[in-house]
């Protein structure tokens, strides 16, 4: 089981959600994601217990409702 404290650089976060890094991206630029932890210049991560827990609470929240709060309901 991976570490939940681990830091996932953009690629890895796609990965986690299925989706391709510039998705993450813009789902950062929207603030429809957790904001990463800027370690310095050009680099970005997130860490995966926060993601972990932000997907815990989207299917909470998305129990009997149709479309996707990652994507704004689009």
């Amino acid at each position: 089981m991976p570490d939940e404290a681990e830091l996932l650089d953009v690629k890895s976060v796609a990965t986690l959600l299925a989706c391709s890094p510039r998705t993450i991206w813009r789902l950062r630029d929207r603030g429809a994601i957790p904001a990463p932890i800027i370690l310095s210049s050009g680099v970005v991560r997130w860490r995966r217990s926060t993601l972990l827990r932000w997907l815990d609470e989207l299917q909470l929240n998305d129990r009997g409702t149709s479309g996707s709060s990652m994507e704004g309901g689009r």
